[in-house]
């Protein structure tokens, strides 16, 4: 069957997204693609077609990868899912069953040998697709039964033993199975559901619907912010967290975010909360003991909640389960906040892309095709889904604001050593304890103080978090890229429009002058930052770093100290800018949202973010909107060291005249 330009283009595409995929990816499309037709057909998912179940199909598309039998994913296409379309059609159109089409055997060629492939194209597939159509509505089965499994296992183990042409693990399968659920599967679904139908489905929609972001009015971000404690008035903390936990259950097959979850837990303390409300002394009383009473929350894997796996997306730590909770999760729970389960994040948190062979990959819910980010992408994903109010990142090369950047949220980096980071896996040693920070990440600029002050315990005592913030006394400065540095990608212009929107709304409504500077040393924040993550303490302990970037400094031992110099004397010059009133606005991250494996074309992006872990400055990454492609954009506020006040104010104030988070598919 001859593909045209278009079509090859996006085979391509797709090509190139599952090269990666680990196998677990093929279980959960497997079991998704049955779950849908079993809600449409209205039987088991082990659904009879002629000789084969389901489950036959999708091994017959296993073993075609095996085979390289371009044919058979062809005919699969051209014969027996057209068919299956015309049984679900005629099922929902007559009230009586109608046997469902078997799969047409056809005996093709290969190697001077014959073999059977479920769903062939040729002369063996009797009459033409309106006479099978109509065979198929009438209820008269067609065709003939298929070998047996056991044939076809024999013959495929068999195969394997010869010399084939390489394919990338499970991309045949992958890209057939894809092609089955987005084509003709949401063509069957559509044709099979009520017009009115919530169901959503694998690959049925590129983001996150925005008819169904607000399943229930308790998520409403009009009528439900948790700092306020309005909703303990009018609603139940069980009604909140039932909204929170169908709203997980509806978006989670799609960007696959929340890789454990704890409902039972989640409800049971929600009934104390309520309990507590309905017995207890006045919600004054309880708003300073229990700051974040029933509210909702998630947590990134890489934490320790009791109950909850901690791998970190490390096969090996696949068994582990948390018997304690981290420090910061401790805290929220005896605030009152209620974790709803754990979320995805990139294997020990060392790439900047949510993925690995414990969990599979995390999707980002403007896009299914994009990056959430990482190592926090779970939380971002999370987040800007609506499935939960905060989320706890952790942070040592932008890992909470790109992928708060990249979902459209609002993220915060501490001050170095305010937040604990006990109880995380793999926690900091050497000189990187100093460089790791815990913050908060939000939906909503205005819940990332109180979140933050809970997390830092005594430690908040070292903000300013208490003092008021006049912003037409802030020293605003502003710099567009970092110089032109050759490991980083240039700054995308839709990126340092809406930085320059910004400057003018500053300039306009608050009357202050934004200075644009150009600090020469920003060029090296990669360089920098790598020879400082793998530099020595005070006690001589030298820090294990990435590979790739341990190895690329260490190449010039006298190199890697000048860059340390250079490290400690931008460290210098930025406080000196920036002093008790300055902030200064920088790009979160070179590109929007990239697609699926792209970070691998440019590793070394994340040195937007990272050169502030090393610095010890807050950040907070606050949204300005979407850009042309529906996706997040973004931008970083630094002040001082201390000062997280005044980026935290002027979070809040973007928010404002920017709208801050965007529903998904609200374009």
């Amino acid at each position: 069957m001859p593909m045209g330009k278009e079509e090859k283009a996006n085979k391509a595409d797709i090509l190139l997204g599952v090269c990666y995929r680990p196998p677990s990816q093929e279980e959960e499309v497997d079991n998704l693609f049955y779950k849908q037709l079993e809600n449409v057909s209205g039987s088991s998912a082990l659904v009879p077609v002629g000789d084969f179940n389901l489950p036959d199909i999708c091994w017959e598309l296993k073993t075609a990868e095996k085979r390289q039998s371009r044919k058979f994913l062809e005919g699969m296409e051209d014969n027996f899912l057209p068919q299956l379309v015309g049984w679900l059609e005629a099922k929902r159109d007559t009230e009586t069953a109608v046997e469902m089409p078997q799969m047409q055997p056809t005996k093709t060629p290969q190697n001077g040998r014959t073999r059977e492939a479920a769903c062939g194209a040729g002369d063996a597939t009797p009459g033409t697709w309106e006479q099978q159509h109509n065979a198929v509505a009438s209820g008269t089965p067609s065709g003939a039964p298929t070998r047996s499994k056991k044939y076809h296992i024999a013959r495929s183990w068999k195969r394997s033993r010869q010399p084939h042409r390489w394919s990338p693990p499970g991309t045949t399968y992958a890209r057939a199975m894809r092609k089955v659920v987005s084509t003709w599967g949401r063509r069957m679904l559509h044709t099979a559901t009520s017009a009115d139908s919530e169901l959503t489905t694998f690959q049925k929609q590129k983001t996150v619907n925005s008819k169904t972001i607000y399943p229930s009015p308790y998520l409403n971000p009009e009528t439900q912010t948790f700092g306020r404690h309005q909703w303990q008035k009018d609603v139940t903390c069980i009604e909140v967290v039932e909204a929170y936990v169908e709203r997980i259950k509806e978006v989670n097959p799609l960007i696959n975010a929340v890789v454990k979850d704890r409902f039972e837990e989640a409800l049971q303390e929600a009934r104390q909360v309520d309990k507590l409300l309905s017995e207890g002394p006045g919600d004054d009383c309880l708003e300073e003991k229990f700051p974040l009473l029933g509210v909702p929350i998630t947590v990134k894997e890489a934490f320790s909640l009791y109950g909850m796996p901690n791998t970190s997306g490390l096969v090996n730590r696949r068994n582990v389960i948390a018997t304690s909770d981290a420090t910061v999760v401790s805290r929220l729970k005896q605030a009152g906040a209620i974790p709803l389960g754990v979320t995805n994040c990139s294997e020990l948190c060392m790439w900047y892309e949510s993925s690995n062979r414990v969990y599979g990959r995390t999707n980002n819910p403007y896009d299914l095709q994009r990056i959430v980010g990482g190592s926090s992408g779970g939380e971002g994903s999370v987040l800007a889904a609506a499935c939960s109010v905060i989320g706890v990142g952790s942070d040592i090369g932008g890992s909470i604001r790109m992928p708060a950047f990249f979902n459209g949220v609002f993220g915060h980096k501490p001050t170095t050593g305010v937040v604990p980071n006990d109880g995380q896996f793999p926690d900091a040693h050497g000189v990187r304890t100093s460089y790791l920070c815990t913050g908060p990440m939000c939906r909503y600029a205005e819940d990332l103080e109180p979140v933050l002050r809970v997390m830092a315990g005594p430690g908040v005592s070292k903000l300013k978090l208490n003092e008021k913030v006049s912003l037409e006394k802030i020293k605003f400065h502003c710099m567009d890229h970092d110089g032109g540095s050759i490991f980083v990608s240039p700054v995308d212009k839709e990126i340092l429009q809406a930085q320059k929107k910004v400057v003018e709304h500053l300039e306009s409504d608050l009357g202050v002058r934004v200075q644009r500077v150009a600090i020469h040393k920003m060029k090296y924040s990669f360089q920098i930052w790598s020879a400082m993550m793998s530099s020595q303490d005070s006690k001589g302990q030298v820090c294990q770093t990435l590979g790739l970037t341990e190895k690329l400094v260490n190449l010039n031992l006298s190199g890697k100290a000048k860059l340390v110099s250079m490290g400690k004397s931008l460290q210098e010059e930025m406080e000196a800018l920036l002093g008790s009133d300055g902030v200064l606005l920088y790009p979160s991250h070179p590109t929007i949202a990239p697609k699926h494996h792209s970070p691998i074309c440019m590793p070394f992006n994340f040195a937007y973010t990272a050169i502030f872990n090393v610095l010890g400055l807050p950040v907070t990454q606050c949204p300005l909107g979407l850009g042309s492609e529906g996706l997040p954009l973004g931008i970083q506020l630094v002040a001082a060291a201390y000062n997280d006040h005044l980026t935290l104010a002027v979070a809040r104030y973007l928010e404002k005249a920017f709208g801050g988070w965007v529903l998904p598919g609200k374009v």
